[in-house]
């Protein structure tokens, strides 16, 4: 679970950290310690992954995060299906 989110700090490079409990999810932090939710996706056609923000913390609660990573990864299999 994404205890931490709070306490996140900056550091030398932009990192993700997962979360445990939604696969494909975590909160983006930047050098300057601005904090983001991002879901990736791959892209089993090209190998590449799709990223997308889900908005920026604390405006956009982890709680929210996780349900439009749901929804977000769910609309992104159903594309690569159809």
């Amino acid at each position: 679970m994404m205890c931490g989110v709070r306490n996140a700090k900056a550091g030398p490079k932009q990192r993700i950290l997962w979360d445990s409990i939604q696969p494909n999810f975590g909160l983006q932090v930047s050098e300057k310690g601005a904090k983001s939710w991002y879901c990736v996706a791959p892209n089993r056609g090209t190998g590449k992954q799709t990223r997308v923000c889900l908005g920026r913390y604390p405006a956009t609660s982890l709680a929210d995060a996780r349900k439009a990573a749901g929804a977000a990864l769910g609309a992104m299999e159903s594309r690569r299906e159809g």
